[in-house]
């Protein structure tokens, strides 16, 4: 086994996911003796079969099924506690790794040891940014709102041990709750960043995440909450920053998402009334706008945004199909 790095994957009665990413991951982890760690969070399907099955193949996968259903932000945690080894990647049950560029992450973490290691998504960041970062709050105002998404996260064997995750269960967010905290205890921080994308999803399929219609409420409440609720050691301003960064740089929350939120029947003006605090906070005056869009009858937008939606996730699919062969 490869002590340096290990990759968690949090699941919840998601097997067919599970099944893909691991017949995707498998082949490329055995090249380097990268172990797997699943943490199951008590699925009512066959996620337990299919994993079983890939572990016939790869004798290097770890498997836990909680005893109930503890939510995402403990189950986080969990798969993370899983790994023995210095290094863990953190990666949603439908993403998978582009091992072309593996090398460059497997060097940087032997050559520089770093506290934590924050790589880009499919979510793309686009702006040139520093390597390293030894800056807290610099790291929160640049890559705070990336680093939400799990799968762009390496925690490092001592962040994994002593970052308090349990300050932020019930968030969706308690990975980088805990990161951000751990950081703030230490007195030089090294933080690498790896700018080319190493992760993508598998995803073909046009159902929305279990989380999509409270996108106001984890993206907006929880979010700001866990940003507002970092040590003091974050200045006010990079807090602000850094929380509204998620709704200006991220293509998950945008005008568009709300348009197709509000053509699917899932946003209403009541929705809005309710988080209109934390609207204002994070996006300003547009937050305005956010009014109008809940008010649009849904039958005058909902066939022009399916039409856009449906464009977006046969260019997406493509690409995944692409990756796949």
């Amino acid at each position: 086994m490869n002590n340096l790095l290990c990759i968690c994957i949090p699941t919840y009665n998601r097997a067919d996911k599970v099944d893909e990413t691991l017949a995707f991951l498998i082949p490329h982890c055995k090249k380097y003796n990268i172990s797997i760690c699943v943490s199951d969070n008590n699925s009512s399907d066959h996620t337990c079969d299919v994993v079983n099955k890939h572990q016939q193949e790869y004798s290097l996968i770890q498997y836990k099924s909680n005893e109930s259903n503890i939510g995402p932000d403990k189950n986080f945690e969990s798969a993370l506690k899983m790994s023995t080894c210095d290094y863990s990647w953190l990666l949603g049950d439908d993403d998978v790794i582009l091992f072309s560029e593996i090398d460059s992450v497997l060097t940087t973490l032997t050559d520089n040891a770093p506290d934590f290691l924050v790589v880009n998504t499919r979510n793309q960041v686009t702006e040139k940014l520093p390597d390293h970062y030894s800056d807290k709050n610099k790291l929160l105002r640049e890559l705070g709102w990336h680093m939400s998404f799990i799968s762009s996260l390496i925690f490092s064997k001592e962040c994994i041990k002593s970052a308090r995750f349990s300050d932020f269960y019930g968030t969706g967010f308690a990975h980088i709750g805990a990161v951000f905290s751990y950081l703030a205890k230490l007195d030089l921080m090294d933080v690498r960043w790896v700018d080319k994308v190493l992760v993508t999803t598998l995803r073909t399929d046009d159902d929305f995440p279990s989380w999509y219609s409270q996108l106001l409420l984890v993206f907006g409440e929880n979010w700001l909450n866990t940003i507002v609720s970092l040590p003091t050691q974050y200045t006010a301003e990079s807090k602000l920053i850094g929380a509204r960064n998620l709704w200006e740089k991220s293509s998950i929350i945008s005008m568009k998402a709300l348009l197709l939120l509000r053509a699917y029947n899932m946003l209403s003006y009541s929705d809005v009334n309710r988080h209109y605090t934390v609207l204002s906070a994070l996006i300003g005056n547009k937050s305005f706008l956010v009014f109008i869009i809940s008010l649009i009858p849904k039958v005058l937008i909902y066939k022009p945004i399916s039409i856009v939606f449906n464009l977006y996730m046969k260019k997406r699919n493509k690409e995944t199909l692409l990756l796949r062969n």
